[in-house]
């Protein structure tokens, strides 16, 4: 088998060149790609950049009013309150209801009050928190994977 050494600067040009070899060759070739040179003569991919370059960066489409301007009523209220001002008690009785009409549609029926979608709304909060790989996985008694809450909270379970 013969030795061939050379240098291409796209892969096409590569394949190209690779497809006049004979089939025998073609099958012990072995093909590195190089980093390009650089003009220093420092061969990474590294950036160079100031690393204690720490001016603060505001991206253009967050608002830049704080909160105490932006919404002043907002400042005093719990957590608790801050969710019922995006999502009133009226919207989780909304929910409520079409939750049981949907069961009834589907031939089951179901007991389902505010309360039952007000757990179900913080399940989802904590799952933005707590991740599992799979939902199901909330409700595993694994040591790894538990989380005590769920299972507490709504079983899995129609009733």
């Amino acid at each position: 088998m013969a030795s061939f050494c050379s240098r291409f600067f796209t892969l096409e040009s590569a394949i190209d060149y690779l497809e006049t070899l004979p089939p025998e060759d073609q099958m012990n070739v072995e093909m590195s790609q190089l980093p390009p040179s650089c003009e220093d003569g420092n061969l990474t991919d590294e950036e160079q950049i100031e690393e204690n370059d720490l001016d603060e960066v505001m991206p253009s489409d967050v608002c830049v009013l704080p909160l105490p301007t932006l919404a002043p009523e907002l400042i005093p209220l719990s957590p608790v309150e801050l969710f019922y001002k995006i999502m009133p008690k009226e919207e989780m009785a909304h929910f409520a209801e079409m939750t049981k009409r949907y069961a009834l549609q589907k031939g089951l029926t179901l007991s389902v009050e505010e309360e039952d979608i007000e757990q179900f709304f913080g399940l989802i909060l904590l799952s933005g928190y707590n991740c599992v790989p799979s939902e199901n996985m909330f409700w595993s008694t694994a040591a790894d994977l538990a989380v005590p809450i769920a299972p507490a909270t709504m079983s899995r379970k129609i009733s």
